[in-house]
């Protein structure tokens, strides 16, 4: 599972413009979405954080790794959470009587939700986890260490990867 990004065409600081003048938006689903934070280096050598905004929409896609064809597929607007997306695209693939056994995405769809569901159907949760579940300083943190640990296959790769 992975949302893609994809900018919508219009300019939002004239559709700004629009608004106040009381006209509607050329794009009126399109929203102010996070695409990613990532670390820069500012003049003087010090790290700072920095959020990538787009204007657009978002596509949920569900793809068979075995042969990279798109099972499932459902678009939002650019704000949406991608967590909430990830369950009607387990459904709609086992609807289609897909052979799954194992589901990853990354840490955007990490939702107690979705780890719950998989395991409900019996299907092995493989979404990346983030820092948060794996570093823990309380015993809730074992629950999600045995999910990490249950992931691993023999030879060392691991299919649930902390970030």
């Amino acid at each position: 599972m992975d949302s893609v990004h994809s900018v919508a065409y219009a300019n939002p600081e004239k559709e700004e413009k629009r608004q106040t003048k009381g006209k509607g938006r050329h794009d009126p689903d399109a929203r102010w979405g996070v695409k990613h934070n990532r670390k820069a280096k500012k003049g003087n050598g010090e790290t700072e954080k920095q959020v990538e905004f787009f204007y657009g929409y978002k596509a949920h896609v569900s793809l068979n790794a075995e042969n990279g064809l798109i099972t499932s597929v459902q678009a939002t607007s650019g704000e949406v959470y991608d967590g909430h997306h990830f369950i009607p695209l387990v459904e709609h693939d086992l609807e289609q009587g897909f052979a799954v056994n194992t589901y990853t995405a990354d840490k955007g769809y990490d939702d107690g939700d979705n780890h719950c569901y998989l395991a409900c159907h019996q299907l092995h949760s493989a979404i990346r986890l983030t820092r948060t579940r794996t570093e823990k300083k309380d015993a809730n943190k074992e629950v999600w260490m045995h999910l990490k640990a249950a992931a691993e296959i023999p030879g060392g790769i691991t299919r649930t990867v902390q970030d």
